[in-house]
C-alpha cells in the first residue's frame, strides 16, 4: 500500500486483488445492513444509467469527468434506530477488511469511505459525514477485487473511525482510468432492492428511516458528496420518497 500526499490530506492507495487473495475468498455479505445502492449526485452530469439488477450487482456509466466533475454510487451502511432522521448506528470494519469486486472495463477508480463523525455546513443546516479518499489501480479482468482495510483508512487519516463507518461510495471524478467514458459494475452479496413506485403523499419510506432526508416527494435523489477541493469529499446523505 502507497500514501499519495496532496497538500496537507491524503489519498491511501493499493492495487486490486485477485479472488484467491481476497479475505474469505469473496465479496464482503451485507445482508444484515441491508444497504440500499443509490446514485450519488456529484457535479457535470458525470453518472447515466445507473440501476441495480439484483441484490448483488449495481452498475453505471459515466462520461468525462473534465477536471471539476464526479459522481458515482453510494452505499449507506448506518441506520437510524428512533426515527430522528440521524444515523444512530454504524457498520464495524470486519477483519481483514471490506470487500467488493469492481469491473467494466475500468482500471482505476476512487472509493470514498466515511465514519460517524458529522458537522454541520451550509445555510439548510444539513449534516455532512467525515470521509477519506482510496484509490484502487490495477483493475482489470483477472485482479477485480478491491480491499477497503483498517490501515488503508487510518493511513488516510490518522483517528477514522473504523468501527462506525456510514457510507461507502464509488466515485468517478478526474483520478478515473479511463477518463474518456465507461462502466462501473460493483458486486456485493445482499444489498436491499430498491423497487421502484409512484409518490405517496403520506409514509416514512426505507430511506427516512435509515437516516434520510425527506423534504420532497417524486425525486430519487438518494446520495450527495460535497467536493472539498482537489478530488475529496464529504458525505451529504439526501433522499427524497419515491
Amino acid at each position: 500500500m502507497n500514501v499519495r500526499s496532496i497538500g496537507l490530506k491524503k489519498v491511501a492507495t493499493d492495487t486490486a486483488k485477485p479472488v484467491g487473495q481476497v479475505p474469505g475468498g469473496d465479496v464482503t455479505d451485507l445482508t444484515r445492513v441491508q444497504s440500499g445502492p443509490g446514485l450519488l449526485v456529484g457535479s457535470g452530469n458525470v453518472v447515466t444509467g445507473f440501476t441495480q439488477p439484483d441484490s448483488s450487482h449495481i452498475s453505471f456509466n459515466y462520461s468525462n469527468p473534465g477536471t471539476t466533475g464526479y459522481g458515482g454510487v453510494i452505499l449507506v451502511l448506518g441506520s437510524d434506530t428512533n426515527g430522528d432522521g440521524k444515523l444512530e448506528t454504524f457498520y464495524n470494519l470486519p477483519t481483514g477488511g471490506m470487500v467488493f469486486q469492481v469491473t467494466g472495463g475500468v482500471s482505476r477508480l476512487r472509493v470514498s469511505v466515511s465514519d460517524d463523525v458529522s458537522y454541520v455546513t451550509g445555510a439548510d443546516g444539513k449534516a455532512q459525514y467525515r470521509s477519506v479518499d482510496l484509490e484502487f489501480s490495477g483493475l482489470d479482468a483477472t485482479n477485480s477485487y478491491i480491499v477497503i482495510t483498517q490501515d488503508m483508512l487510518t493511513t488516510a487519516l490518522t483517528g477514522f473511525h473504523v468501527g462506525a463507518i456510514s457510507s461507502v461510495s464509488f466515485v468517478v471524478d478526474k483520478n478515473v482510468l479511463p477518463n474518456t467514458s465507461g462502466t462501473v459494475n460493483v458486486r456485493s452479496i445482499g444489498l436491499k432492492k430498491v423497487a421502484t413506485d409512484t409518490a405517496k403523499p403520506v409514509g416514512r419510506s426505507w430511506w427516512r428511516r435509515h437516516g434520510f432526508d425527506e423534504s420532497a416527494v417524486g425525486s430519487r435523489v438518494i446520495g450527495r458528496e460535497r467536493e472539498c477541493g482537489d478530488g475529496f469529499y464529504a458525505a451529504r446523505f439526501e433522499s427524497y420518497q419515491f
